[in-house]
């Protein structure tokens, strides 16, 4: 038999195949005729004898029959099965599609996951892996080619807003980031990050948490991915249960739980967030290969506990869930930003008032936090307290500034606000500012009139509110300016500002 340098058998050539078809014909007239006259025994072992006649022609040919242990093989349990010499499965495809190769599984995966087919390791990380949108993944790699220089995990937690309720969504306003993953509620695995998100609900639009891991790229140097822990589940609270009928002073919220650090119902959704990050954190190391870094905590949340919880009792929940998060997950300086609910609901809501205070008064009772004002007049149609689609790419927006700000709230100098401007009608002048880019526990504000003193104006409420009014103004030019007020001491004062109007 010919063979190639490596002993492969090589086809016969077409002259040899003709000999053998002839010689085979031959041998059929000539049994045929025999038979005819012999008994059925006699017969069948004639038969027999040219069957293995055969056979011995072409196993000199070096042919393959149907029989032959070589010839790959099928089974109810595959589509495709191929053995080596010794009869081992070499390569098998199932019924569902998944292939193995020796004794390496390349799983193909459900859409909604992002891979349309992967090569896992031996720990189940994915060394190789093909995206739905055609992209390539390899170990170490992110999908664009660009290697993993680190992985950043972002955690959202809070009610629906956190969740997700901007819509529209689909393909053409949300096209898939390769660079974003989650860890979702649901799913508890490293998969491209969706529209809607994983979160601990049934999310239907557009997260903040989203909108900020993208901004949050912006910033960051190539070889950088986010992995995104979705956490927030709609209608909850710190005074919100799943326990029906709830105890006193709570609220039940069919499939929801509570945030308190120390609630002992059936579903505590701190813990919940808790164990989700530190799972992410797992999973992150192996999916990449590297330790991830945990890097913000994201908060929108107080609806469901407005009209139960004053500001103090608000502040005291939070603070005990920001403190536990950061000590649970070694972070003692992980920034915590908290996004402002909808503007359109608390201008209705003055029960609201209590909450918001807390909300803006986060960056003042830790370092690393920071506080983002919402887009008003951005609530969605017959449904102000959710944000629209446009509100919550501000908001996104405005959460990830904050981030920046919270960076530099730390122990040092404070730094004026980079801008001010004042409106007057009348007698009565509005002054408003940006937040400060630095540690801040309160902002010192004043106005003049027609070049006389300066004097101070009414102090913001609560303390970290960048906005006052002062009435029962006279004379015609008035300037304003703010100083920014932390432990250490008190900043420059900005350029004075003239107030616009009549």
């Amino acid at each position: 038999m010919t063979t190639t340098p490596k002993g492969i058998p090589l086809p016969p050539d077409s002259t040899k195949i003709s000999a053998i078809a002839e010689s085979m014909r031959d041998m059929a007239a000539a049994t045929d005729a025999a038979i005819d006259d012999m008994a059925p025994d006699a017969a069948q072992a004639a038969a027999d004898a040219a069957t293995e006649a055969v056979d011995a022609q072409l196993a000199t040919a070096g042919l393959l029959k149907d029989a032959d242990p070589r010839l790959p093989k099928v089974n109810p349990e595959s589509v495709f099965r191929v053995r080596d010499k010794s009869g081992v499965v070499a390569l098998s495809v199932d019924a569902t599609g998944a292939t193995t190769v020796g004794t390496t599984s390349h799983k193909p995966l459900q859409v909604s996951t992002g891979w349309a087919h992967t090569i896992t390791d031996k720990n189940g990380s994915i060394a190789f892996g093909i995206r739905n949108d055609g992209t390539v993944y390899f170990g170490g790699q992110s999908p664009d080619g660009t290697p993993i220089r680190e992985v950043h995990i972002i955690v959202g937690g809070g009610q629906s807003n956190m969740s997700g309720r901007g819509t529209p969504v689909g393909a053409d306003f949300d096209p898939e980031d390769s660079r974003v993953f989650q860890f979702g509620s649901g799913a508890s695995a490293i998969t491209p990050a969706t529209v809607p998100l994983d979160m601990h609900d049934t999310s239907t639009g557009l997260s903040p948490l989203t909108v900020f891991a993208r901004e949050y790229l912006r910033t960051q140097p190539p070889g950088i991915v986010v992995v995104l822990v979705p956490a927030a589940h709609g209608g909850t609270g710190f005074t919100t249960t799943g326990e029906n009928p709830p105890p006193t002073g709570y609220t039940y919220v069919a499939g929801g739980g509570c945030w308190q650090v120390t609630d002992v119902g059936p579903v505590n959704l701190y813990e919940a967030m808790l164990a989700q990050t530190q799972q992410a954190i797992t999973q992150a190391t192996a999916f990449f290969g590297m330790a991830p870094k945990l890097k913000a905590l994201l908060w929108h949340q107080g609806e469901a506990d407005s009209a139960r919880l004053t500001e103090s009792q608000y502040a005291t929940y939070f603070d005990a869930l920001v403190n536990d998060f950061r000590t649970q997950l070694s972070a003692p300086a992980l920034p915590v930003v908290v996004g402002e609910m909808s503007p359109d609901w608390t201008v209705r809501n003055v029960v609201a008032a209590g909450v918001m205070a807390a909300h803006i008064q986060t960056a003042a009772r830790f370092q690393n936090a920071g506080f983002a004002y919402g887009p008003a007049n951005t609530g969605k149609h017959g449904d102000d307290v959710h944000y629209s689609r446009v509100g919550v790419e501000r908001l996104g927006k405005a959460m990830h500034e904050a981030y920046r700000r919270a960076l530099l709230n730390v122990t040092g100098n404070p730094a004026p606000p980079p801008s001010v401007s004042a409106t007057r009608t009348g007698g009565t002048v509005e002054i408003r500012w940006e937040q400060a880019p630095s540690r801040v526990t309160g902002y010192t504000v004043e106005y003049q009139i027609d070049g006389g003193t300066w004097t101070a104006a009414p102090a913001p409420s609560p303390a970290l509110n960048t906005k006052t009014t002062v009435t029962g103004i006279t004379g015609n030019k008035v300037l304003v300016r703010v100083a920014t007020v932390n432990a250490t001491a008190t900043s420059a004062t900005t350029q004075p500002t003239t107030a616009i109007g009549a």
